[in-house]
């Protein structure tokens, strides 16, 4: 949109519940966030003034047996807003599950899958992106497998590297992901 303006906070809550086994190899966690906020324009902007808000509710389990450690989050997101009068109302949901393996103190392997769509029976986007003036469909979705590998060789010194494998857009920013008009596509760059 070109906005200039800044968002300032109105009112926002959070709110967490953890429970950790005696054995320490189970935690499980529920956190909750809420804000309100409010967008206020630069002087000469054409974009008014708005109404912005996020609820969000996320459901967190770890599981770690010996050199295996095993996590999951399921987040369930809600941003609503009115700018320029056009509602926007968009539930999210999200997750992502994780198996690591340390090897001995300083090395570790994991892999990943996360997903994040805007609605859950249209998974590919395809009927959201077929109303008019709406985004492509690749950018209701994100799906993404990563393989990583770190090193610890010191208690504040972290190093990791990873290969991702992205389909879907959905948490990038859509102007960071135009797609490439002038070839006559919807193509990404």
């Amino acid at each position: 949109l070109g906005a200039r303006g800044t968002l300032h906070a109105q009112r926002t809550a959070y709110a967490r519940l953890g429970w950790l086994d005696p054995d320490g190899r189970l935690r499980l966690a529920l956190s909750g966030l809420t804000n309100r906020s409010e967008y206020q324009p630069r002087s000469g902007e054409w974009i008014p003034e708005f109404d912005v808000s996020l609820d969000q509710l996320i459901l967190s389990g770890q599981y770690t047996l010996d050199a295996w450690t095993f996590t999951s989050e399921l987040v369930r997101r809600s941003i609503r807003a009115d700018p320029l009068g056009q509602k926007i109302n968009q539930p999210q949901i999200g997750y992502y599950v994780q198996a690591s393996r340390r090897f001995g103190e300083a090395f570790e392997a994991y892999l990943r899958y996360d997903a994040l769509f805007d609605d859950l029976t249209d998974k590919s986007g395809q009927r959201q992106a077929s109303v008019p003036g709406t985004d492509p469909s690749w950018h209701h979705y994100a799906r993404d497998w990563t393989a990583g590998l770190g090193w610890q060789p010191h208690r504040q010194v972290l190093l990791r590297a990873e290969f991702h494998h992205i389909d879907g857009t959905n948490w990038l920013p859509f102007h960071d992901n135009l797609p490439d008009f002038a070839l006559g596509t919807d193509e990404r760059k």
